[in-house]
């Protein structure tokens, strides 16, 4: 009840800092996880604010099992639901107030991500990273990440959250729990005051 309370003041102010923001340029990439079993996938698709590291949007979509899972998803737990075209959108949709007119999106080279992204936003400008160029020489001597932000922040929501470790027994058992817990991260992440 208290993880529920919390989540609910994380989400009233998330919506009171977004009338604050008019950004420009943002990534956008999914993070995939699983529902109590591996051949239960979820996809966790999200959009950060590359000025400030900030946290705009999120959501969680069913996606089928790929691999050697496939069999077991289908069979054993019947999970055939995509909906990550869905989920995609409608998270953007409910973030758009945020984005100025000359917004840019940067993501990998997912031909799903293109169409998505187009369909809500047909004038809005999309760089799209080449899988294998994801690192690139920057002043003549560093490696930089071009999707360093997102990349980042999943890296430290991967460690900061256990259910989203890559070997854990903490595993996500429900779909709105795991929202609630995101949702908690976001307040740290962009530091809002909850009580």
């Amino acid at each position: 009840a208290r993880f529920d309370y919390l989540a609910e003041q994380c989400k009233a102010k998330h919506k009171e800092h977004l009338k604050t923001i008019q950004t420009t340029f943002v990534q956008v990439d999914e993070m995939e996880t699983y529902l109590h079993a591996r051949a239960k996938p979820l996809s966790v698709p999200m959009v950060v604010r590359v000025k400030t590291g900030e946290i705009l949007g999120f959501s969680v979509a069913k996606m089928p099992a790929r691999g050697t899972l496939t069999e077991i998803g289908v069979k054993k737990y019947a999970w055939t639901t995509d909906d990550r075209h869905i989920k995609f959108q409608s998270m953007l949709v409910g973030i758009k107030h945020c984005f100025a007119q000359n917004i840019t999106f940067k993501c990998d080279n997912n031909t799903s991500y293109n169409k998505w992204i187009t369909n809500q936003f047909p004038n809005a400008k999309l760089e799209q990273i080449t899988a294998g160029k994801k690192k690139v020489k920057r002043d003549g001597d560093k490696d930089f990440d071009p999707l360093f932000s997102i990349n980042n922040t999943f890296a430290r929501m991967r460690h900061d959250m256990n259910r989203l470790a890559r070997k854990t027994w903490s595993t996500t058992k429900a779909i709105h729990g795991l929202e609630n817990h995101i949702w908690l991260y976001i307040a740290w992440n962009n530091k809002y005051k909850i009580k």
